[in-house]
């Protein structure tokens, strides 16, 4: 399976599996993306010392229809990633003062909304909103800092239905997968994809006939092969920042449109569960 997100990360995760002729037209694009957009496909050609077809070879390689389709993404993710570079999102010091501290930090959770929002996958999306439609249990799954992401999202969905769940650690998730079958669902929150617990339960679930779906960074990565599909969130860590959540936050915010798109789908049942749930709390308090 492809996935495509963020054409410049996607490049940098296929340079392993490219042949020498296309390692130079990456090489090259990655060097200078400003440049290599500016290019016609015979310019590109000639600058990398490769032919036409082996740039049209490369798009398809990327699963886009051709050059003019590889250009249209080049452009989006040079200006998604322009963001980056503003002064506002420039590295956080012990000096600043506390209204450019928000504004930093501001400029940082913006980058990674914009990042998860040009990455995502409309008909992988549409696919998985189905598979939590069919199935008849959805477990959550996340590891270190991916498990409150995983247990934001039970706790989301649990006003809505009951068969949504989420153990708190590895073992349990572990189990749980024991008692799976075909009509179950495991979404499973992963940063690099390459964490062994989380491979693990993939591994566990697919082997008892159940779904696997993965929210992760990487798509190249050992726990893919164990998944039915995948939704890349493109927000990388960054040195210039002291908190991890602005990567949680991209990957929050596709729990969010999922679960929106659950609820838009399922607007009876889930207006007469909120109903409950949110009276439930009311009474309690």
């Amino acid at each position: 399976m492809k996935y495509t997100f963020d054409i410049l990360s996607q490049i940098s995760d296929m340079f392993p599996q490219m042949s020498s002729t296309e390692e130079k037209l990456a090489s090259f694009i990655l060097a200078d993306p400003q440049k290599a957009v500016s290019l016609s496909i015979s310019d590109l050609a000639d600058q990398c010392g490769v032919s036409i077809s082996t740039v049209s070879r490369f798009c398809r390689h990327l699963s886009l229809n051709g050059y003019q389709d590889f250009r249209l993404e080049l452009m989006r993710s040079l200006a998604v990633s322009s963001a980056a570079d503003a002064p506002e999102s420039q590295e956080i010091n012990s000096d600043d003062s506390v209204p450019a501290l928000i504004s930093k930090m501001t400029a940082l959770y913006s980058y990674a909304y914009a990042k998860t929002v040009s990455g995502i996958d409309v008909a992988a999306f549409s696919r998985i909103a189905d598979m939590i439609d069919a199935a008849a249990d959805v477990h959550f799954v996340g590891t270190g800092n991916m498990l409150p992401i995983a247990l934001a999202a039970k706790l989301q969905f649990m006003s809505v239905s009951s068969k949504f769940h989420c153990n708190l650690d590895s073992a349990s998730q572990a189990l749980s997968t024991s008692l799976m079958d075909e009509h179950s669902l495991v979404i499973i929150f992963t940063y690099t994809g390459e964490y062994i617990s989380s491979t693990e339960i993939a591994k566990f679930a697919r082997a008892r006939n159940a779904k696997v779906v993965a929210i992760t960074r990487y798509s190249q990565s050992k726990i893919i092969g164990y998944c039915d599909e995948v939704l890349l969130c493109y927000v990388i860590g960054s040195s210039r920042q002291y908190s991890a959540l602005p990567v949680c936050a991209g990957m929050q915010f596709i729990v969010d449109l999922l679960f929106t798109e659950y609820c838009r789908r399922n607007p009876q049942i889930t207006a007469e569960n909120r109903e409950k749930t949110i009276g439930f709390i009311i009474g309690q308090s």
